[in-house]
């Protein structure tokens, strides 16, 4: 296990520990009957760590979705063990502050933790974008761009996400079946026609200057030719090999009588 999740698991201790400290060796035994009532009599010390054990709660809700997310992202290791340190240390002293009632203290080391698991946060959106990144060195610029250009994935970060590396078709499936209603015409049980999609000319542009997500000017002349000679290329070849897998011409006879077809759920992966 990693040191980021043994973190994790400590941070999950951290509200027993509390929860224990303000309930245990009081004299006034406590109530299990009525819990809240007798929790709202307790002072000192003991009130203090109450309040630390609910704010523990909290803590470890951000932090979980963080650190869940900082490593569906795949952000670099090193990194994560840091921010996970930080974040240990910070609980660890705010716990501390809170029953010696340190509250301008607290306050701070506070700060610190919620700022390491927002760190986790950025840095997950920052794998997504690669190197077209590097430039944008401050986390507050970053969330800034991803605000004003409406990148609203990394926000939905603070989520369980699972990092699924699967063909396309198996995909389509699996969000076809599980998680949403729809249905599209199958390649396992039908050959695809000869059909792709080649941009109009207008809609060839260059890469955006100012938007890593957009398009820039529209290109022209010999360089737009070319990307459609690409692309109507490479739809022909790949169509012809589609052809060549299955055995089957366009209009439906056998290419080749000796050779048997590849099954039509694995021709599609070409």
């Amino acid at each position: 296990m990693t040191f980021a999740l043994w973190t994790l698991f400590i941070a999950c201790l951290f509200p027993i520990v509390c929860g224990g400290i303000s309930k245990v060796g009081n004299a006034d035994r406590y109530d299990n009957r009525n819990p809240r009532a007798w929790l709202a009599g307790l002072g000192g010390y003991r009130a203090r760590a109450h309040a630390a054990q609910q704010n523990s709660w909290e803590a470890l809700a951000i932090y979980t979705a963080a650190l869940v997310a900082a490593q569906v992202a795949g952000v670099d290791h090193g990194t994560v063990t840091t921010v996970a340190a930080v974040f240990l240390v910070a609980r660890i002293a705010y716990l501390a502050c809170y029953l010696a009632d340190l509250a301008t203290l607290r306050s701070l080391v506070w700060i610190v933790g919620f700022g390491a698991c927002m760190t986790l946060i950025v840095q997950a959106a920052r794998v997504s974008y690669g190197r077209g990144t590097k430039k944008v060195r401050e986390d507050q610029g970053l969330i800034n761009y991803l605000m004003r250009h409406r990148h609203s994935t990394p926000f939905e970060m603070c989520e369980i996400k699972y990092h699924v590396k699967l063909p396309i078709f198996v995909a389509r499936q699996w969000i076809r079946h599980r998680t949403a209603n729809v249905n599209e015409y199958s390649a396992r049980y039908s050959i695809l026609d000869n059909e792709f999609y080649l941009p109009a000319p207008e809609q060839l542009a260059a890469q955006s200057e100012s938007n890593r997500q957009g398009r820039g000017d529209v290109l022209s002349g010999e360089q737009a030719a070319r990307v459609l000679d690409v692309l109507r290329d490479d739809a022909t070849r790949a169509y012809r090999h589609y052809q060549e897998l299955l055995n089957v011409a366009e209009d439906g006879t056998v290419l080749d009588e000796s050779q048997d077809g590849l099954a039509r759920e694995l021709a599609r992966m070409n």
